[in-house]
């Protein structure tokens, strides 16, 4: 397969729900939790009620987190070469919008901006499928050609460079 050297190549890369950001998550839980019983023995001035209302933000806190992880998406996330999709055993999504949120170079979080639905997180790691991350990087971090989906963010962003 003869691809062009300045456009990453077609790629698919699984979307796994990450044991490590699973652990990294309750771990800050855990520890949030230690500070919060540190905070409320520390004083006798601490009522009751102000040591339940910090659990119940902790728990809200910590409930978040949970289901941010629990409804991680599952599916794999496609470059074609020209436009991003998220493919899942329900259903294919097109990806007019791809963000880089943070890039730790094992692992990549990514913000999908979906057409007419709300933006969703995903969290990549290396260790996934690591024979595909270099092209998933290439692919992540390259602009798509004129006229395909997402060139208008592109288009804007020349722009500014020149």
């Amino acid at each position: 397969m003869v691809t062009d050297a300045y456009n990453p190549p077609f790629v698919r890369y699984p979307a796994r729900r990450s044991a490590i950001l699973g652990g990294v998550l309750a771990g800050m839980a855990a520890l949030n939790a230690v500070v919060l019983a540190a905070w409320a023995l520390d004083s006798a001035v601490r009522t009751p009620f102000h040591v339940g209302i910090a659990l119940l933000v902790w728990l809200l806190g910590a409930l978040c987190a949970w289901h941010f992880w629990a409804h991680s998406p599952v599916g794999e996330l496609v470059w074609s070469g020209q436009s991003w999709s998220m493919e899942s055993s329900l259903a294919m999504q097109a990806v007019p919008a791809l963000e880089v949120h943070l890039d730790l170079q094992a692992f990549l979080w990514l913000r999908l901006q979906r057409s007419g639905l709300r933006p969703q997180w995903v969290w990549l790691e290396r260790r996934t499928a690591p024979e595909r991350w270099l092209d998933l990087r290439r692919a992540v971090y390259s602009r798509p050609k004129p006229g395909a989906p997402g060139a208008l963010h592109s288009a804007w962003f020349s722009d500014r460079q020149a």
